[in-house]
């Protein structure tokens, strides 16, 4: 599962004019299943996919996996099984 909650990101551009690619978005992903994310070009797409994909950080708000949930995990407890397809 992925979470977004009440996420903003703000870019500086070199003038010192801020950009809000993002503000204050809620998302919740299940761990199944797809997404389609369609905008206009500059509408937040890339930020978006940036911020759950982990490269980038929120300016404000959180997110949250289940893959870092576990990450946090002690290695002794973790079970990772893998069904070739």
């Amino acid at each position: 599962m992925l979470q977004l909650n009440h996420v903003t990101k703000i870019y500086s551009s070199e003038k010192g004019v801020d950009v809000r690619a993002l503000d204050d978005i809620n998302l919740s992903f299940d761990q199944t299943g797809m997404v389609f994310l369609l905008g206009k070009s500059g509408s937040g797409k890339s930020t978006l996919l940036n911020l759950c994909g982990g490269p980038d950080k929120p300016t404000s708000g959180k997110s949250s996996s289940t893959a870092e949930a576990a990450a946090l995990l002690p290695t002794a407890t973790l079970t990772v099984t893998v069904t070739p397809t």
